[in-house]
């Protein structure tokens, strides 16, 4: 005859027994690691991101359009300058379109994968206010430092405003869905339109304060740093008042 099923022992008990850790387990204790945010924090934190990406394009959109009048002024005149040609200023900002379609295509999505969008943000308001202090670190040069040397700092320049513009763009969308106490499309749109807005008083605000600035203080210095103050503070707001990511 067949030999009987042997039964489970009685010593062990159910409760000793270790359960497995399933797929949908593990997804939540992934999930759980992020920040559980409430409608006020959400709130909050969406229009900190608006009023960091009105200040960012403020400052951003002004800087490309002060500063090839400031590389085209010559080297003796009061508010300083290269003195750079046409050709010249037109390869640096050129460099500004190759710079944003490079990150675009093979480095923004792995910088975001890697550091996530929240870091990613406030890196991007930190490089905008570099790009803005490189006109001042070219007045700190040596007097007989090397034509090269100055020419070398504000293509960095422009290559920062590059990378700026595209990760803050990438990621203030993905902020702005993900904090919105509506729907994503109402997000978007008011994320846009602080980004206009901001786009628009740029090259005004950023022309008078230039000009403002050779004229009664005869020199471009002090706009400059301004401007790298302006480009440095949304980053500094975003870096202590932004959640931890992943939000839920």
């Amino acid at each position: 005859s067949a030999s009987p099923v042997p039964s489970i022992s009685p010593y062990i008990s159910p409760k000793t027994v270790t359960p497995v850790a399933t797929p949908s387990a593990l997804k939540l204790a992934t999930i759980s690691e992020g920040t559980q945010l409430s409608q006020s924090q959400l709130k909050l934190t969406f229009w900190l991101v608006q009023l960091a990406s009105l200040l960012f394009t403020m400052a951003n959109v002004g800087l490309t359009d002060v500063l090839p009048v400031w590389l085209s002024s010559p080297t003796d005149s009061a508010g300083g300058g290269l003195g750079l040609s046409s050709s010249t200023i037109g390869g640096l900002q050129s460099s500004t379109g190759f710079g944003n379609i490079a990150l675009a295509l093979f480095f923004t999505f792995r910088i975001i994968n890697t550091l996530g969008p929240v870091r990613t943000f406030t890196i991007s308001m930190y490089a905008n206010a570099v790009a803005a202090f490189c006109v001042p670190a070219i007045g700190l040069l040596p007097v007989d430092a090397p034509q090269a040397a100055s020419t070398i700092l504000a293509c960095f320049s422009y290559v920062a405003v590059a990378a700026a513009r595209n990760m803050m763009f990438a990621t203030a969308i993905m902020l702005s869905k993900e904090s919105a106490p509506g729907g994503p499309g109402v997000a978007i749109g008011i994320n846009q339109s602080a980004c206009s807005l901001g786009a628009a008083l740029g090259p005004m605000l950023c022309g008078l304060g230039y000009t403002q600035s050779l004229l009664i203080l005869r020199t471009s210095t002090p706009f400059f740093t301004a401007l790298g103050v302006v480009g440095l503070l949304p980053g500094v707001i975003t870096q202590l008042n932004t959640p931890r990511w992943p939000w839920h």
